[in-house]
């Protein structure tokens, strides 16, 4: 990359003072942006910084940035054809014991979706809709990597995994139903995003 002038880290937060929340719905997160005096590559190592600024993510678009990685993720693995890697990343998504994440978010948020930006929401149910396109791909990928009774068992144990997540997923999602009087109220409540920027 050439060019580099901003450069960005992240620290979550929540309104009662704690860095993490016990439920997505109160996980915040900042995002401080640094802005450096001149770009990178540079002669010099270090720069100073002219002036920064920061952007506070709300629990609704930090969800859907988490869903989106997992996205990322399972599009790497399905692209780089990896067994082993794959099985790992599949059981960290298809699993509802171990990805109550996924459902959490649907039932949070879906769950009040009227009461949040429809934009995001839109947002959050495309990135939920490729999540599950994902995990089948992922299955039916890894289902041809079976050789052994081993593998067998595990691709049963995903598939069941995900037979138990998809439906609970799904009917979340076809919950979310916007009307023409609901265009209306999205256009006066889009002063009230839920993302802001800090100076």
């Amino acid at each position: 990359n050439t060019k580099l002038s901003e450069f960005m880290y992240e620290t979550p937060f929540t309104m009662s003072g704690k860095a993490h929340a016990e439920h997505v719905s109160e996980q915040y997160k900042r995002k401080t942006v640094l802005v450096v005096t001149d770009s990178f590559p540079h002669l010099l190592c270090r720069l100073p910084v002219a002036s920064q600024y920061d952007i506070i993510v709300s629990p609704l678009e930090n969800a859907i940035e988490d869903i989106e990685k997992r996205n990322v993720v399972l599009e790497t693995e399905i692209s780089s054809r990896n067994p082993k890697t794959l099985r790992q990343v599949l059981q960290g998504s298809v699993r509802l014991q171990v990805n109550e994440g996924a459902v959490a978010v649907c039932k949070i948020f879906l769950g009040s979706y009227k009461e949040h930006p429809r934009e995001h929401i839109q947002q959050l149910c495309e990135s939920i809709g490729t999540f599950l396109t994902l995990c089948r791909v992922a299955l039916a990928q890894n289902k041809s990597f079976i050789e052994s009774d081993d593998d067998r068992m595990f691709q049963q144990a995903m598939e069941s995994g995900f037979q138990e997540l998809e439906p609970v997923i799904s009917s979340l999602l076809r919950k979310v139903v916007y009307d023409a009087d609901d265009e209306t109220s999205d256009t006066n409540t889009n002063d009230d995003d839920d993302s802001m920027s800090i100076d």
